[in-house]
């Protein structure tokens, strides 16, 4: 009797550890993707996700933040006493009837402990460095977007001037003086789907305002961080 008693909770045992072996493990994370959005802002995406239901994402935003060529834009009383000949900064001039608008960009801006150079490159401000990439090319990676966002949110973003120290006393014309003045705005979509999505959503639906082809890339690229443990926020069998 007591033999059938161990045979039967060794039994026991076993099946229930062979249906544990046989769930299916699902993991739910919130993953990030860095993209450029605009030819004015680059962004930061991210959605919550779950394995189970691998295209029915949710809780989805994305941040923007300002490129330099708009951040380095002095503060529009301070830029009207900058002089022409002034080093530390590029001037613009246009023809606002009955005047004449003067805007002000500072030179040289630090970012990440690189340096980066404003000239008028075909009508246009354009900052460079010192391999004389310009700073849109060098958004097109996502690693480089990443760290520059980084950058911004640490507050380390500097207006130098032609000395290449730290130029005190302008402002950027966005800075309000508050902390992570550069981030501009952030769009939240909460979605809950009735069924189960066949493939990835058009986001599109939710930010109206933004480039499709744009919004798609960038939570693309976020979607492909959804397994990273970085991300992961909680798993569960079923």
């Amino acid at each position: 009797m007591k033999g059938k008693l161990v045979l039967s909770s060794l039994l026991f045992i076993l099946i229930s550890f062979l249906m544990s072996c046989s769930r299916v493990i699902y993991i739910q994370s919130r993953p990030i993707g860095y993209s450029m959005i605009s030819s004015d802002f680059v962004a930061k995406g991210s959605f919550t996700y779950d394995s189970q239901f691998p295209f029915n994402i949710n809780e989805i935003t994305m941040t923007l933040y300002l490129m330099p060529h708009l951040l380095g834009e002095i503060n529009s009383e301070q830029a009207q006493i900058i002089s022409d000949r002034d080093p530390n900064f590029v001037i613009i001039e246009e023809s606002v009837e009955p005047t004449t608008l003067k805007r002000a960009y500072v030179k040289h801006m630090m970012i990440n402990q690189e340096i980066w150079t404003a000239s008028i490159v075909e009508g246009h401000l354009v900052y460079k460095n010192v391999l004389d990439i310009d700073f849109v090319s060098h958004m097109a990676s996502e690693q480089h977007v990443k760290s520059y966002i980084e950058a911004v949110e640490l507050n380390q973003v500097y207006f130098l001037n032609h000395e290449f120290v730290m130029l005190m006393g302008f402002q950027s014309i966005y800075d309000n003086g508050e902390v992570n003045f550069i981030i501009q705005q952030t769009y939240v979509a909460n979605v809950n789907y009735a069924l189960t999505n066949q493939e990835f959503p058009d986001l599109s639906l939710h930010f109206p305002e933004f480039d499709a082809a744009e919004l798609s890339f960038l939570f693309m690229r976020t979607y492909d961080h959804r397994d990273e443990i970085e991300y992961k926020t909680s798993e569960y069998k079923k």
